[in-house]
């Protein structure tokens, strides 16, 4: 008698723990673009100068300022990057100094998980036969 094979079979467990990956690597990506850092991804970027721990930035046409703890003894302005949510861009409370640290950290965040979905499957149609 003939038994039909679906091509996933013997493959039920790396392509389980690859959804189990890719749906913790989709609640990450969530997190991070819902968090106050994600405006680095999703929000409008502005500059404006930092001297001795405030903010000036301008954002169609009108003036705001905010706090800079990171660069407070810094007495000669220098340029820094303000992301802008993009709901509420006049809404200084929510703007956030650029940080490539947590830019990068969020990033990674996500995409290890991903990486770690996408080897599982490559994994599990290279070796198709082995994971039985």
């Amino acid at each position: 008698m003939y038994r039909y094979h679906r091509w996933w079979h013997g493959m039920e467990w790396p392509l389980g723990a690859a959804a189990v990956f890719l749906v913790v690597g989709v609640v990450m990506l969530i997190i991070v673009v819902t968090s106050a850092s994600g405006v680095q991804w999703t929000g409008i970027r502005v500059h404006g100068q930092s001297q001795a721990g405030v903010v000036t930035y301008t954002y169609r046409g009108s003036e705001y300022t905010l706090t800079d703890d990171s660069h407070k003894t810094y007495a000669t302005p220098h340029r820094v990057t303000v992301w802008l949510s993009r709901s509420h861009p006049e809404d200084s409370s929510k703007a956030f100094l650029a940080n490539g640290i947590a830019r990068w950290t969020d990033l990674s965040i996500v995409v290890v998980w991903l990486l770690i979905a996408a080897g599982f499957v490559i994994g599990g149609v290279i070796n198709h036969r082995r994971f039985v």
